[in-house]
């Protein structure tokens, strides 16, 4: 299964752009921190991940200010053109 979830805050949005099918797309970048216990010890975690949002949820993103603590779900691919894996955004939801 690929799907995943994460608390995370929009840090970067790229300008608007159509995919081939005419569906507007949004890139963005997210940032994640937390504090999690790992092996019986506290540890902080960071991190930052490409991300694209299309459709509807692209209004979403417009209209949410940088930095809003949002809760994400969506999936993960490694396209050929990227050395990176790209957060497909599929829902959100503001915490």
């Amino acid at each position: 299964m690929n799907r995943v979830e994460l608390s995370a805050k929009v840090v970067e949005i790229s300008a608007q752009r159509f995919t081939p099918a005419g569906l507007p797309a949004l890139d963005l970048l997210l940032e994640h921190e937390m504090e999690l216990e790992e092996l019986g010890r506290k540890r902080q975690v960071r991190l930052s991940i490409r991300a694209l949002v299309m459709g509807d949820l692209v209004k979403t993103i417009s209209d949410t200010p940088l930095g809003t603590p949002l809760g994400l779900i969506g999936f993960l691919v490694s396209p050929k053109s990227y050395k990176t894996v790209i957060f497909h955004i599929q829902e959100i939801s503001k915490l």
